[in-house]
């Protein structure tokens, strides 16, 4: 199985005490050696949580999860893996830790990861207009649907799994497959992978800094379809003018948690001021927090599963390696 090689650069962006840098590929420089303290890399879906954790002594990379996973997998065992502290969904360290036992890399590269922080539910934005198009043919509307009718002129729009779309592609496969205990083998049947292919290529990929949604509502009928999480439909309210939300059974999860380097976990949330500062940050961002109100625009009646639903950390690998291909 191919593993994923990832070479960055860093571009600075100074918000007053603090650094946010949005690394991009095209250098062969890695992550500049820290000064300022504590190291904090988020996934590129937390950046505006991450702003709110900004202190004299902390430096805030903001990049997609998927770069940093295969910097980490590439790590030689001692070395400095160029961060302290990862803000990210939980799938993403399994994968960092089942790709270095893959390589035959040795010992972890990280520590322990704090309990969740924060969930969202992966939800299907429908143009209100296609919806009973699609209940007519289908019965109702759900991925194997979505899929089987995507084409140029109804195109889905999902964010590539390294960026954010990992949680609403493992979904988009869950509802195909019916059942959220899937595996590679799984893959390798013909009408899966036609089917896959019309999710993966009907809609354009390269929208810049934009993300599927972002771009749905900027430009009506650029996507007829998008995939995504319920924290960026609430945090985006103008999105409910221009699609309608269906959550897709199963439901499918993303969750955050906070991986250290060093030391606990549980520590390394000390120093960012404490799990309750990064919850509220989180709530405040749209996702859901327990113990916090429901984020306004969140589906009060939708009851989350225990667990994210994400299978194993190998098949979430696998499945970045069909949608890169």
């Amino acid at each position: 199985m191919k593993r994923i090689g990832a070479v960055v650069i860093a571009v600075g962006l100074v918000l007053g005490a603090v650094v946010i840098r949005d690394r991009i590929e095209g250098d062969d420089a890695g992550p500049a050696p820290s000064t300022r303290g504590v190291r904090l890399v988020c996934a590129t879906q937390l950046a505006e949580v991450c702003a709110g954790l900004r202190s004299d002594d902390l430096e805030v990379v903001v990049e997609p999860a998927g770069r940093t996973a295969d910097a980490l997998a590439e790590v030689a065992e001692g070395d400095d893996p160029g961060l302290d502290l990862w803000l990210v969904d939980a799938a993403w360290p399994a994968v960092v830790e089942d790709n270095r036992r893959y390589a035959d890399l040795g010992g972890e590269v990280l520590g322990g990861t704090s309990e969740v922080l924060a969930r969202s539910p992966v939800v299907l934005m429908v143009s209100p207009g296609l919806v009973p198009v699609l209940e007519q043919r289908c019965g109702e509307v759900d991925w194997t649907c979505v899929g089987d009718t995507a084409t140029r002129q109804q195109a889905v729009g999902i964010a590539s799994p390294d960026r954010g779309g990992l949680p609403v592609l493992a979904s988009a496969v869950a509802g195909r497959l019916g059942t959220t205990d899937y595996a590679v083998g799984d893959f390798e049947d013909p009408d899966f992978s036609a089917w896959f292919d019309r999710i993966a290529t009907s809609g354009t990929r390269d929208l810049g800094r934009q993300t599927p949604l972002e771009r749905g509502v900027a430009a009506p009928g650029y996507f007829a379809v998008v995939g995504t999480l319920e924290h960026e439909v609430v945090s985006l309210p103008r999105s409910r003018r221009r699609y309608e939300p269906i959550y897709p059974e199963p439901v499918v999860t993303s969750d955050i948690v906070l991986a250290a380097v060093d030391g606990t976990a549980e520590a390394g949330l000390d120093r960012l001021g404490g799990a309750e500062r990064v919850r509220s940050l989180l709530a405040g961002a749209g996702w859901r927090v327990e113990g916090q109100p429901l984020p306004d625009g969140a589906d009060a009646d939708l009851a989350l599963p225990e667990r994210s639903n994400l299978p194993a950390a190998g098949v979430l690998q696998r499945l970045r390696e069909l949608w890169g291909a």
